[in-house]
């Protein structure tokens, strides 16, 4: 992912779900206020304060649970406010037996659109409303795909995708994998003047913020590298044709860049790789799994040299996509990752790593790590003041069993059971927590800034 620009001018999402079918049969469904994680009150906890937005574990001193949803925006005044009812919950007609396998059908209707994410701006389904390249571009990271479809929205679930798309006659549709089949229709009710469907398929499992299906006037190419792996080009169609030779000039470096990674890396993951260059304004670049996407009709700068984001955004293919992170909240770790390891330049230039004894990153080239005897870092991009502390008392290294106790940028103190009882950062205002003698989080206190 690479930030870059921020759309607030696209309307959506505006969507409506028709019926929902369990194998084939009616089921009834409701949509309701989503809960934290591990809720022990379950999904209909009657506490209004288990259903609200936040940034922070725990929320904030009135409410001392972790957020059930993303606030909308980082303001003080989105923040533990009632989550909007996005959860849709699903009953069967009949129960279903423990380790079936069973199919769930969701019908629905209207215009998807874009949600606002607190730190990264606008995700979703960006449309083009562009005389002629009507059509929409698909970028998520890292909650976005709920604004175009029904999905189990959290990064540890990872299913595999077919996914077919009938548009209008002409248009192009792009999904994740290999192209697997297109081709017209005959006019009908819905679209009059004919209509093309296409079909992707990949057979690689994708996490939800990595679902690609973007739908517009592309211009769209493929050819098979080495390995087998096929690659995928497309560009807008209304891109100016000066921009798209300078465009080809970047996406044809696809293949080198990627073997230019795979010393890094291992070998490239997928049976497919490829690059979409969008119209919409949105905030990021972003690497869509398979199918990297590039946005405001860009990619390799005034030269189409410049591919230092998109060798960042294809190292992602195996740090994000392939290896994926379990919750939201590690995706700055995802994004470090990347960062550090990224090689920069052209292919056929070199950067140096080095690792120390275990195995762990020491020297990236654009910065430097160090480590305790219990693997936690105490030095990171060159900064370091990283302390830990050992609840056991036993003076034996573990990293399961530690605690950070400063960091370049906050203090941090621990009772004797290891539970977190006072944060003082370097700018701002500390913060203290108390308990119960069951380790029950009790109250937590804003003090003085500093």
């Amino acid at each position: 992912m690479h930030n870059a620009v921020t759309s607030t001018t696209v309307p959506g999402p505006d969507l409506t779900v028709q019926s929902v079918a369990v194998d084939g049969r009616p089921a009834t469904f409701a949509f309701v206020q989503p809960t934290y994680p591990g809720d022990p009150n379950g999904q209909d906890d009657p506490d209004p304060l288990a259903h609200r937005s936040g940034l922070t574990i725990p929320i904030s001193a009135e409410n001392p649970n972790p957020p059930a949803c993303a606030p909308t925006t980082a303001a003080a005044a989105a923040q533990n406010v009632p989550c909007n009812a996005t959860k849709l919950v699903i009953t069967p007609a009949q129960p279903i037996a423990s380790g079936t396998d069973f199919t769930v059908t969701v019908n629905y209707t209207g215009r998807p659109g874009i949600r606002q994410a607190p730190s990264l701006g606008s995700e979703g389904w960006f449309r083009n409303n562009t005389p002629g390249g009507e059509g929409a571009m698909v970028s998520t990271e890292p909650t976005g795909s709920m604004a175009w479809m029904p999905l189990n929205d959290h990064t540890s679930v990872k299913p595999t995708y077919d996914i077919y798309d009938t548009v209008t006659k002409g248009k192009v549709a792009i999904g994740n994998g290999r192209l697997v089949s297109s081709g017209d229709n005959a006019p009908d009710a819905n679209f009059p003047g004919g209509s093309t469907s296409w079909h992707w398929k990949s057979s690689e499992p994708i996490a939800a913020y990595l679902v690609e299906d973007s739908i517009g006037s592309y211009e769209l190419s493929e050819r098979t590298g080495g390995n087998g792996v096929v690659y995928y080009e497309a560009q807008d169609a209304s891109i100016a044709a000066s921009r798209k030779a300078l465009n080809k000039v970047a996406m044809d470096q696809q293949e080198d860049i990627t073997h230019f990674q795979e010393p890094f890396n291992g070998p490239f993951p997928f049976n497919a790789n490829g690059i979409i260059v969008g119209l919409p304004s949105a905030s990021f670049e972003e690497e869509m799994q398979t199918k990297i996407v590039f946005v405001g009709g860009t990619i390799g700068g005034s030269t189409g040299l410049s591919t230092s984001t998109f060798a960042h955004e294809n190292m992602h293919q195996w740090w994000g996509d392939n290896v994926s992170y379990s919750d939201h909240r590690y995706t700055h770790d995802n994004e470090q990752r990347v960062s550090s390891e990224t090689p920069t330049g052209l292919p056929g230039a070199t950067q140096s790593f080095a690792y120390n004894s275990l195995g762990q990153l020491t020297n990236s080239g654009s910065g430097t790590f160090a480590y305790n005897d219990a693997g936690s870092p105490t030095m990171i991009d060159g900064k370091s003041g990283y302390a830990y502390f050992h609840p056991s008392g036993s003076g034996v290294f573990d990293q399961q069993d530690e605690e950070l106790t400063r960091s370049p940028g906050a203090t941090y103190s621990y009772t004797r059971l290891g539970q977190r009882s006072a944060l003082t950062p370097t700018v701002g205002a500390a913060t203290a927590y108390s308990y119960n003698q069951s380790g029950d989080l009790t109250t937590v206190t804003i003090l003085s800034g500093k």
